[in-house]
């Protein structure tokens, strides 16, 4: 079962907020620093991991970037998801990847827009034509960008 503020806050026998303003880091120099020290050394015991949805229902954001790539083991995809990937971590972001063949690039994208992301990259060029037309008329009011190359 994932410990919450709540549980900590319960645990402690202090209010919620309390606990949610430590671990939030929002307001905390309302707090002793003797509480403020329970707070976190609960925390790390009962195993608390802050939830993406929440903050990103209080406007936070994710910290989740979505990548959307043919589905190969071409060199050149596996060299841009590791570092796309290591220089997101270094910025406090995750990196999810959805691969698509071509005949499931609708599916995919669907599956995609599900997941509330801060930000999404398309590689798009070794899709069809027809991938692209789905990728734009199923876009829920998310637009891959597309760079186009000049011939």
């Amino acid at each position: 079962m994932r410990v919450t503020i709540k549980r900590i806050a319960q645990d402690l026998g202090i209010s919620h907020s309390t606990v949610s303003r430590v671990l939030n880091d929002k307001q905390s120099y309302l707090i002793s620093e003797s509480t403020r020290e329970k707070i976190v050394e609960a925390a790390a015991r009962l195993g608390y991991r802050p939830n993406r949805i929440a903050k990103a229902l209080q406007g936070k954001g994710t910290q989740l970037i979505g990548i959307f790539v043919p589905d190969t083991d071409d060199h050149f995809f596996q060299t841009v998801l590791k570092d796309m990937r290591r220089t997101l971590e270094e910025s406090g972001y995750e990196l999810m990847v959805f691969e698509s063949a071509p005949n499931q690039i609708t599916a995919k994208w669907h599956r995609l827009l599900e997941w509330d992301l801060d930000g999404v990259f398309v590689f798009d060029y070794l899709f069809y034509v027809d991938a692209q037309r789905a990728l734009r008329a199923n876009s829920s009011g998310c637009w891959p960008v597309q760079q186009q190359h000049a011939a």
